[in-house]
């Protein structure tokens, strides 16, 4: 990175990270329950910066301390990013991971169309 633009983003408030990661497979999210901030990683992550020298300890610890969270949960590889694969929302106070499965799903959508159907015919 030219040292023109490196100043440039930290004037901006961004910063470099010594770590190696893509933004697609870390997703940070509050757990309303603990009132704290998570981060879910992906465990290629954690791997390609064990590679570089450090121990799945120091990497976590890093994660943490870097993305100010409380915990960091890590994920195993699910495909290319968490990000393809999980979505988190908050409900009733609750953290609920919806999952990308789609046997499951074509079940559930032929469930509730059966359903549908049989009480339109009742009517």
């Amino acid at each position: 990175m030219s040292t023109v633009l490196a100043k440039k983003l930290r004037q901006g408030g961004v910063a470099r990270s010594p770590l190696l990661f893509q933004g697609g497979n870390l997703i940070v999210v509050r757990d309303p329950k603990r009132a704290e901030r998570v981060l879910l990683v992906g465990e290629t992550e954690i791997f390609r910066n064990v590679a570089l020298g450090l121990t799945h300890e120091q990497v976590v610890g890093a994660f943490q301390a870097e993305f100010g969270v409380a915990r960091v949960l890590v994920l195993p590889a699910l495909a290319y990013h968490v990000d393809y694969e999980v979505s988190v929302r908050a409900i009733d106070g609750e953290l609920v991971c919806f999952v990308n499965d789609a046997w499951p799903a074509v079940q559930e959508i032929l469930h509730a169309a059966s359903r549908a159907l049989a009480g339109a015919a009742k009517i």
